[in-house]
């Protein structure tokens, strides 16, 4: 389909309307998520996190957290 072209309009447009307005809130959200290494892997710490604090589990919750940005103060190194 990509190689005949039929995605190409459709590949336009989409980029064009992403590229159009410009979200503050949006480029800060990935900032922030973007220091986890990739955004999905932010989210998933942020969602986990979340759950076992809501699970009493903030031992673990911290533990975790705690390595998670020590690995981070290492990568900036």
């Amino acid at each position: 389909m990509v190689a005949l072209g039929w995605l190409y309009e459709t590949d336009l447009w989409v980029s064009q309307t992403a590229q159009e307005d410009h979200s503050g809130f949006l480029d800060l959200l990935s900032d922030v998520f973007s220091l986890a290494g990739t955004e999905v892997a932010g989210t998933a710490l942020i969602a986990l996190l979340a759950v076992l604090f809501l699970w009493s589990r903030r031992a673990l919750a911290c533990r975790l957290l705690a390595v998670f940005v020590g690995t981070q103060l290492l990568e900036l190194m």
